[in-house]
């Protein structure tokens, strides 16, 4: 929706007496920041994990129906400071990590709206294939 705003202008110049007056009209056009409805969940799986379907992912939608822009980063950080390392390529909702490594890392996505741009993470925990995935996320799952 365009709100019009009606600016007058007025320049008053003291040093020659002169007053001038005249009409602007600039558009203001409010915009909502996207709105996440499903945040990307830690992810627990096994190193060499191959399925698919062991990734991130988000739902956002934005309700001034802008179209929305997805960019999923590696953080850098200690904790999540949204500090990160683009991944090259990685821009849908969907992200399918590297779980080809032990180790626990943090992953973010940044949405925008070509106006706001907002973001959120989660972390992925490779495990040793000996360790059940399932009971260690129970078990962290209990525990937090």
């Amino acid at each position: 929706m365009m709100i019009k705003k009606l600016q007058k202008i007025v320049i008053v110049s003291a040093i020659l007496g002169l007053s001038v007056s005249c009409d602007k009209s600039t558009d203001y056009e409010p915009n909502s920041n996207p709105v996440i409805h499903t945040a990307p969940q830690n992810l627990y799986v096994n190193v060499g994990d191959t399925i698919d379907s062991h990734c991130f992912y988000v739902e956002a939608s934005d309700p001034d129906n802008d179209a929305l822009k997805y960019q999923w980063y590696k953080d850098l950080g200690e904790e999540f400071d949204h500090q990160g390392k683009e991944i090259p390529g990685a821009i849908s909702p969907t992200f399918i990590p590297d779980k080809s490594v032990i180790d626990t890392i943090g992953y973010f996505v940044s949405i925008s709206d070509g106006k706001i741009e907002i973001s959120k993470g989660a972390n992925l925990i490779v495990l040793d294939a000996n360790i059940n995935v399932d009971s260690v996320y129970n078990t962290l799952d209990a525990n937090i």
